[in-house]
């Protein structure tokens, strides 16, 4: 009986990788029409928060080659700054 379970399992089991596989697979996705990056800083600007954000930046849009905008948004909590998004 134990012999007999094994085998129905592995059956399923084999029946459920072969079905798992057999769809499409994964397309890249098209390129989006604006490829600039929004980076929302809740302080003012001119602030540590504010350099070293547009620091990073302007390094990250060296290496990802998309323009990155650092945007000020003052008198928002440090905490959840993108909930305008």
């Amino acid at each position: 009986m134990e012999r007999k379970a094994k085998f129905v399992f592995g059956m399923f089991f084999i029946a459920a990788l072969v079905l798992t596989s057999w769809g499409e697979q994964a397309q890249a996705q098209p390129k989006i029409s604006d490829p600039a990056i929004d980076i929302i800083v809740s302080m003012g600007p001119g602030g540590a928060t504010d350099l070293s954000t547009r620091v990073m930046g302007s390094h990250l849009s060296k290496i990802w080659g998309v323009p990155i905008n650092v945007i000020n948004k003052p008198g928002g909590t440090p905490f959840r700054p993108n909930w305008r998004c």
